[in-house]
C-alpha cells in the first residue's frame, strides 16, 4: 500500500538490514493491515511499510 522511507542526506547509500517489528491490524473498514518497521544495516530506522490486504474469494 505504501512506505515511508527516510533519507538522511542528499545521497543516501544505506541498505535495508532487516525487520525490527511487524504488527497485524485491521482498519476501520475491517481490511487486514501488515505494518513493518525496517532498519538499515547499522540498525537505524530505514522505512515504515504499511500493506493493506484485500481478500477476494
Amino acid at each position: 500500500m505504501g512506505s515511508l522511507h527516510v533519507i538522511i542526506e542528499e545521497e543516501d547509500h544505506r541498505r535495508p538490514g532487516g525487520v525490527l517489528a511487524d504488527m497485524n491490524a485491521h482498519d476501520v473498514d475491517g481490511m487486514y493491515l501488515l505494518i513493518s518497521v525496517i532498519v538499515d544495516t547499522d540498525d537505524n530506522f530505514y522505512e515504515l511499510d504499511i500493506l493493506k490486504v484485500i481478500f477476494l474469494l
